[in-house]
């Protein structure tokens, strides 16, 4: 009995290292995953020594979890992230916004054409990821309404990783047709899948931290050396780089009053391109974990129910051959 519980816990522990410590994105260690083999293994050997149907249970309620797991991700695949009531319309900086694409509407025509110049490209793109979501963070009481909280159906790992920190309440997709699919933005969830759909494109783009807002900062021509900021937050792009920006903030002011924003508002934004606090945010190891773990959803229940089938499989054969013999 001792090895049974003292394997839970040292697998328990080994396996929640990470969120213990406040790094819930670190990818497991060497001697975390040693930690977690070892409690697994002094679990397996403890509780077959301690019950006598220690398999035959253990082994069902591996088969019921992986089958409720299949189940959850199967219903998945049928329900949208996007809540019908954004289409009600939703005011940021007193501009009310309503989504004039649908999801499938926009993935139709998210590609960059054959033909198309890089330039025209921008504009299309950030109207189109603009018209077809809404900014919903401020206020925000119920993360589960919008599906803020990534949903358990969607990703059961990204849902319990939720509740380990307020901060990770409304989570930021690396993955850009996922975030449009949901339709809520704020300034970073916007700029992340702006950036990831420019690099399909195969130029550079970029993360900028303002002091107050975040834009992408795109690669419009590599042999010039010319980029420009795309705010599909706000829907406004401005053909300048960050720095020259930052030297000319009457050229943001323009841009954003000319976009239908207010003069008081226009002003706040312009303040937020100032030279101090801007820098360019990059973790692609957060991307490689939300990769990694849509692939884990379906790969962890399907080892589970085949591992019980074989179980109960040769079980019934041994059972059958003694009854011959």
């Amino acid at each position: 009995m001792g090895f049974f519980l003292g394997g839970l816990f040292l697998a328990l522990f080994f396996w929640f290292y990470d969120y213990l410590r406040g790094d819930i994105y670190d990818d497991f260690g060497f001697v975390q995953k040693l930690g977690v083999y070892v409690g697994i293994g002094l679990f397996l050997l403890g509780g077959s020594f301690a019950f006598r149907t220690f398999w035959k249970y253990l082994f069902l309620t591996l088969f019921t979890l992986g089958a409720f797991l299949l189940s959850l991700n199967i219903y998945g695949e049928f329900v949208s992230l996007r809540n019908p009531k954004i289409n009600e319309g939703i005011a940021h900086f007193n501009v009310m916004r309503q989504p004039q694409e649908s999801p499938e509407q926009v993935f139709q025509q998210i590609d960059k054409r054959q033909d198309e110049p890089v330039e025209q490209y921008a504009y299309r793109l950030t109207d189109l990821v603009y018209s077809a979501t809404v900014h919903k963070w401020e206020d925000v009481a119920d993360y589960t309404e919008y599906n803020h909280q990534v949903p358990p159906h969607e990703n059961y790992f990204l849902w319990m990783r939720s509740y380990f920190g307020p901060a990770d309440r409304f989570y930021h997709f690396c993955d850009p047709y996922k975030a449009i699919e949901r339709g809520v933005m704020i300034c970073s969830q916007v700029t992340e899948a702006m950036t990831q759909l420019w690099r399909k494109t195969g130029m550079e783009a970029r993360n900028m931290v303002l002091e107050g807002h975040v834009v992408a900062e795109v690669e419009i021509n590599p042999a010039s050396d010319t980029w420009w900021v795309l705010d599909a937050d706000l829907g406004v792009v401005l053909e300048h780089d960050i720095q020259t920006l930052e030297e000319h903030p009457e050229i943001v002011l323009e841009k954003y009053l000319n976009a239908g924003y207010d003069q008081e508002i226009a002003n706040r934004i312009a303040g937020f391109y100032g030279k101090e606090g801007n820098y360019v945010q990059a973790n692609p190891g957060i991307c490689r974990v939300e990769e990694r773990l849509y692939k884990q959803k379906w790969y962890f229940p399907l080892a589970l129910v085949a591992a019980s089938t074989l179980y109960f499989g040769g079980d019934w054969l041994k059972r059958r051959r003694s009854s011959i013999s």
